[in-house]
């Protein structure tokens, strides 16, 4: 999952043909003005000339002259603000126009990345896992407690609830969850429900199965500060599914720790799913690990068949009768 270089270049490509586009779209604007409106044209060249008399006459220190020129200037802004609403253009027609207003299609607000360049490289790397196709069939919508019986609903509907309050919430402190439980009832779905949302608050997720997630980390190390390591640990939610699935030994166990530790100092929040019991993690992974897991995470355990199986049958059930 991890990107390439060339994939944040051509980010950085695409900003600079933003920009270069957006100056021929004002060009293109501002000359669909002036065959309109000749007079604007005019106005401007009169508002260079009084913007260099201006700076003379601040250098001589004439404030008196600077007050008059200024307020010829905003004489000439009202005019031509005017006879461009009177030719039925908005004030700003002639102003640049960005995609994002924040950054000004730069990707970056002093020297930090703006949040579109950050959703950028986010989208990059969902597009590369395929999880938006999966998002756009397991999200909160698609949501359903029919496949639970009273007890597994009653206990779900607590889990789904909390997992809303989470996301209204989100961004104001970190939110640690952890779910356990046998397969297929329903752990990875809530994390892709969890994930779809979030995303669409506009903050930076970062799913991986817990195969990819070590995988990544036996690639390169922190210390190197590359950008797709360094987003396990500044994005603002990481989730890991299936923990305990991966080959664990000395480097995943220390590796673990270091992401777990790493994450709750700068308080990124991060959810967890596994289908191991506590007792199992707690033979699997070291007192450290388990220590923070206990104390920084919110532990749901899920109860319930197989939803999977359910689904299946009540497709063959369908069939059947379609047939029959």
């Amino acid at each position: 999952m991890a990107l390439v270089n060339t994939q944040y270049e051509e980010i950085l490509r695409d900003y600079n043909r933003r920009q270069i586009q957006n100056q021929r779209d004002q060009d293109a604007r501002k000359a669909r003005v002036y065959e309109k409106v000749p007079r604007i044209l005019e106005i401007e060249e009169e508002q260079t000339t009084l913007y260099a008399q201006m700076a003379r006459k601040r250098l001589l220190g004439d404030e008196l002259e600077v007050s008059k020129i200024k307020n010829q200037m905003v004489a000439l802004k009202e005019e031509k603000e005017v006879l461009l609403q009177n030719y039925g253009f908005t004030k700003d027609y002639m102003d640049m126009q960005y995609q994002c207003p924040k950054c000004k299609d730069t990707g970056y607000i002093d020297n930090k990345k703006c949040e579109c360049f950050k959703r950028r490289e986010i989208d990059l790397l969902y597009t590369q896992s395929n999880l938006k196709e999966i998002l756009e069939k397991e999200n909160f919508d698609t949501f359903s407690m029919d496949w639970y019986d009273e007890k597994e609903r009653e206990q779900m509907t607590k889990i789904a609830k909390a997992c809303m309050t989470m996301i209204a919430d989100f961004g104001n402190r970190p939110y640690n969850l952890v779910f356990t439980g046998p397969a297929g009832v329903g752990k990875t779905f809530l994390t892709h429900c969890i994930a779809k949302a979030l995303i669409d608050d506009c903050f930076s997720v970062i799913y991986l199965s817990a195969v990819e997630f070590f995988d990544l980390l036996s690639k390169q190390n922190f210390e190197e500060k590359e950008l797709d390591l360094q987003y396990l640990l500044t994005c603002d939610l990481l989730i890991v599914d299936d923990l305990g699935t991966e080959l664990s030994n000395s480097f995943t166990v220390s590796k673990l720790f270091y992401c777990l530790n790493e994450r709750a100092l700068r308080k990124k929040s991060m959810v967890i799913s596994t289908n191991l019991s506590m007792a199992d993690l707690k033979e699997l992974y070291t007192e450290r690990i388990m220590s923070r897991l206990i104390s920084d995470f919110t532990i749901f355990k899920m109860d319930g068949s197989d939803i999977r199986i359910k689904k299946k049958r009540a497709m063959m059930q369908k069939t059947m009768r379609s047939e029959s």
